[in-house]
């Protein structure tokens, strides 16, 4: 059940990414022949140093060209949040790079990650799922932690009041959102939130409400589940509505 809007108003600290990531699994997969043309999530050594690089979308892994400062390729992975076609990954950083020995965190699971694909023990496949869904979750943590996105999703979620908007609207996408609810949960005017908001995320509340309605959408619908339940589980009043909103969305993509 979603949390009131004064519980999220009044917490000093909450969860940011919790409700995204129930949302949207992460999956992950090793890239055997360690070819970075073929992958999004990359660890590599450069002039000395481990960097992690991460492109969330294959749109924009397209256009990628490896640093001529590469000494080494340490890790190949094709790494999704949902899977490689949710356009949730619209709303990420073009790019994800990260210094890893300068980030505690992210060094002692790449440690574990090199130690698995080195020794290959039995369940290498399903231990390496899991790390890299811990590597990404901590790399997340740290781009919003230190404000390192520009705009889209995780430079939302560096702000605390729009990351309250945010995680209810993960948490809850059946709840009747409108404007003056996101402002009020964020404690701002109408309008100062809605410039903010487009500000930081790049796009107007409403129509990131509906990005994830319909993404949220396309995946449970992938795995099998009926679109009248779907449409009540995302916030669509019926099957119907639903079905021309993804129809819509579809012929948008593909213009």
């Amino acid at each position: 059940m979603m949390r009131s809007e004064k519980e999220m108003s009044d917490a000093s600290s909450f969860d940011r990414l919790s409700s995204l990531l129930e949302a949207f699994r992460i999956e992950a997969q090793l890239c055997t022949d360690n070819e970075p043309s073929k992958c999004n999530f990359i660890i590599y050594e450069g002039e000395g140093k481990q960097q992690l690089l991460y492109y969330p979308s294959l749109s924009c892994r397209e256009h990628f060209v490896l640093p001529e400062t590469i000494d080494k390729v340490l890790l190949c992975a094709q790494v999704y949040l949902g899977s490689k076609d949710s356009q949730i990954h619209r709303v990420f950083p073009r790019e994800i790079a990260v210094e890893i020995d300068s980030e505690a965190s992210l060094a002692s699971i790449c440690h574990l990650i090199f130690e698995e694909i080195e020794f290959q023990r039995c369940g290498r496949d399903a231990v390496f799922r899991r790390l890299c869904e811990v590597l990404l979750i901590r790399l997340l943590r740290h781009y919003i932690g230190n404000k390192l996105a520009d705009v889209g999703m995780v430079a939302g979620l560096s702000h605390t009041q729009l990351a309250k908007v945010m995680a209810a609207v993960h948490e809850a996408p059946e709840f009747p959102w409108r404007l003056e609810t996101m402002a009020d949960v964020a404690c701002m005017s109408r309008t100062g939130f809605a410039t903010l908001f487009r500000q930081r995320v790049g796009m107007t509340p409403g129509n990131y409400l509906s990005l994830f309605r319909l993404s949220l959408a396309q995946k449970e619908l992938a795995e099998g589940k009926p679109l009248k339940d779907v449409a009540v589980r995302v916030g669509y009043s019926s099957a119907t509505s639903l079905s021309r909103a993804l129809h819509k969305h579809r012929q948008s993509e593909a213009v």
